[in-house]
Formats: C-alpha cells, sequence, structure tokens
C-alpha cells in the first residue's frame, strides 16, 4: 500500500515472493508510483501476485481485511510508518526493514518481523515463517493491540506535553 517507489523496496519484495514455494501465498500491492509497471509484469509471470489499484480509505480496510501480513521492505530511513499502524488497526503483524523508524513501531518476534534491508533471503524466510507457522501468527495478532496504544492520540498528546514542559 502506498507508493511504488524504489525506495520503498518494492523489486526486493517481487523477487523474495517469487522465490516462494508456497502456491497458496498472495502478494497484492495498493497505491501507484514508478515501480508499477514493474508491478503489473509481475502479475503476468506470477499468478499469486494482484494489482488492486490506487485505494481510498474504506477500499484499503476492505483489501486489509483480506490480508494476514503486510510488508513493508523499505530501503532508507522511513521517518514513520503510517501504513504499518493501518495494519496493526485491522489486526495484522507486519514484516519490515530494520531501517529508520521502523523498529520503533514493528517489535521483532513480538508484533511482526524485521529483516535486513535489502535481503531478498531475509524477506523470504520472514514470508514464510507467517506461511508456516499459524502459532507464531496468531501470537504476534495478539500483541498489536498493546503496541498499537503506544501511537493513539492520547498517548501522543502526553508525551507532546512531557516534551515542551522539559524545553521550558
Amino acid at each position: 500500500m502506498g507508493g511504488f517507489h524504489k525506495h520503498k523496496g518494492i523489486e526486493i519484495l517481487l523477487n523474495a515472493f517469487e522465490n516462494l514455494d508456497d502456491s497458496n501465498a498472495r502478494l497484492m500491492f495498493a497505491g501507484k508510483g514508478e515501480k508499477l509497471e514493474a508491478i503489473e509484469d509481475a502479475c503476468k509471470r506470477d499468478r499469486r501476485i494482484q494489482y488492486v489499484g490506487f485505494l481510498n480509505e474504506k477500499e484499503t480496510v476492505e483489501l486489509l481485511d483480506k490480508c494476514d501480513v503486510l510488508v513493508c521492505p523499505s530501503l532508507w530511513n522511513e521517518p514513520f510508518g503510517r501504513v504499518i499502524l493501518d495494519a496493526y488497526k485491522n489486526g495484522l503483524p507486519v514484516i519490515a526493514s530494520r531501517i529508520g523508524a521502523l523498529p520503533e513501531i514493528v517489535k521483532d518476534g513480538i508484533t511482526g518481523v524485521l529483516v535486513e534491508p535489502g535481503s531478498c533471503s531475509d524477506l523470504e524466510k520472514a514470508m514464510t515463517r507467517f506461511i508456516n507457522d499459524n502459532i507464531f501468527l496468531k501470537k504476534c495478532k495478539d500483541n498489536i493491540p498493546e503496541q498499537l496504544m503506544k501511537f493513539g492520540l492520547d498517548k501522543q498528546a502526553s508525551e507532546f506535553e512531557k516534551l515542551y514542559k522539559q524545553g521550558g
């Protein structure tokens, strides 16, 4: 979901997914950007990959309801992964790169899996783990509400107020 740009790790994700040896796995893309052609080409090569277009908020929630895991394979220092909070709101664990602010949002082995940025093999292993280990998937899903609470508006307001008072 979001922008299909090189720094988002689209090619790494496509390569890792195409290497998966699971005919039941599905990879769905929603959004737009410069890497759309690569995604459309992958859809032609692999029937498990689907591009669903650029979605509005309601359509995004409907898509997330059909998914088990969100993958965020960024190659750059993401300042904040809003898409991860969208996944959490829909009860989805996340596979994300260990870069930028993403490790602050995704707790490795708790609410998802962190992988080395740009590592096809790490990404493939993480996806395979969620495909093959339903107990791990459920554990991660069960841990999401607690992690999501850390990013609620009340919590953020309280943290901003503390910072404001410290600076004054």
